[in-house]
């Protein structure tokens, strides 16, 4: 199967809702309809909403959905509704910087190799055998792989 990201900005300046209040708004959005549509109900992750669209017969995903909640805060920095299943709470943390992910995303693209990127990328995904391996770190792995071979030092 295949999966795509979805990413949400929250436009709740004043912060009337908290972040779980956010999250389940969303959440419950999306079992709304999700059935009507062969989805599963939507899976509360640390990070993301999930939906998937599952093949029972032939016991394999066919796709899935993952739902980011961010907040852009200027310069630069976003944040997202992390959900920690230990505690059992719903917060706003800040993301990491993507290691110059975008940087070196932005090289690649004004060097003509946007599709080399993405023909490297569909490559990884369907050779993937790690079913822990989530696609944003297979596509970090591919800009920098493509970014090393190709950027002169």
């Amino acid at each position: 199967g295949y999966d795509f990201d979805v990413y949400f900005e929250v436009n709740d300046d004043d912060e009337e809702y908290d972040a779980k209040e956010i999250r389940m708004i969303l959440k419950n959005a999306i079992d709304k309809h999700a059935g009507k549509y062969g989805y599963a109900h939507c899976e509360d992750s640390t990070r993301v909403l999930r939906i998937k669209k599952i093949d029972h017969f032939g016991s394999r995903i066919i796709h899935s959905c993952e739902f980011a909640i961010v907040y852009d805060c200027g310069n630069g920095q976003q944040q997202y509704i992390r959900y920690n299943k230990n505690k059992n709470n719903y917060t706003w943390e800040y993301r990491q910087k993507g290691f110059g992910l975008e940087e070196k995303a932005d090289w690649l693209k004004k060097n003509n190799l946007w599709q080399d990127v993405r023909d490297y990328y569909i490559d990884k995904k369907n050779y993937n055998q790690d079913p822990n391996k989530k696609s944003i770190s297979l596509y970090a792995e591919t800009i920098n792989e493509m970014y090393k071979m190709n950027h002169p030092r």
